[in-house]
């Protein structure tokens, strides 16, 4: 899985993903910790360890969407990746190194939380892992802020969603601000996730058959 080149990559790369993983784990620890206190038991009931999760991933998912688009629209980015597919840029070296931990991460939590252990999830942190991982040897460096990055900006509306699913109660009181936020997470989906995609992927594809 980690290859030689992986090895000898700059800021020992095998080590970063290792201690990123484990960031996240300590942070999910943290919060599952907080959340089962007398305090907020009452009011969570079950939803201890997936409200904890849902932070740390919508965390890293802005992590993500913020670094993606600050790297994806930087002027020098087509001066520093002339070659498309196989130039290197550390700053998107360091971008994968964070979300190759993240998605194993996700494939550990998945195998715990028996609400997420389903086999398409699995399968998605799995290739997302494996995709990342790939990128680094380097792979589409240049294109790999929008794939691992800008198109997680999709899970902050996620979020909310989700939040509205957990509490029953806050459907209740907020029934527009639930409607919304389906509203936005699915524009924010079909515009990200689909239309710009597959214009990213599209461009991609040439770029590597040329």
């Amino acid at each position: 899985f980690f290859s030689g080149s992986m090895l000898t990559a700059p800021s020992h790369t095998v080590l970063v993903i290792i201690l990123t993983f484990l960031t996240h784990e300590a942070a999910f620890q943290a919060l599952t910790y907080l959340f089962s206190r007398p305090k907020w038991a009452k009011l969570l009931h079950s939803n201890a360890r997936i409200l904890a999760y849902e932070i740390v991933g919508t965390a890293a998912c802005m992590y993500f969407a913020v670094t993606g688009a600050a790297l994806w629209f930087s002027p020098s980015i087509s001066s520093i990746l002339d070659d498309r597919i196989y130039g290197y840029w550390e700053p998107v070296h360091t971008l994968l190194r964070v979300h190759t931990a993240y998605q194993l991460w996700n494939i550990v939590i998945a195998l715990r939380l028996a609400s997420l252990c389903k086999a398409e999830n699995l399968v998605h942190h799995s290739l997302a892992a494996l995709a990342a991982a790939l990128a680094l040897l380097p792979y589409g460096h240049y294109y790999a802020p929008f794939f691992v990055g800008i198109s997680e900006v999709t899970g902050a509306f996620l979020f909310v969603v989700d939040l509205f699913k957990m509490f029953p109660s806050l459907r209740e009181a907020f029934p527009v601000a639930n409607l919304a936020s389906r509203a936005l997470f699915a524009l924010s989906h079909i515009i990200v996730r689909v239309c710009y995609w597959s214009w990213v992927a599209w461009h991609m594809l040439v770029d590597n058959v040329h």
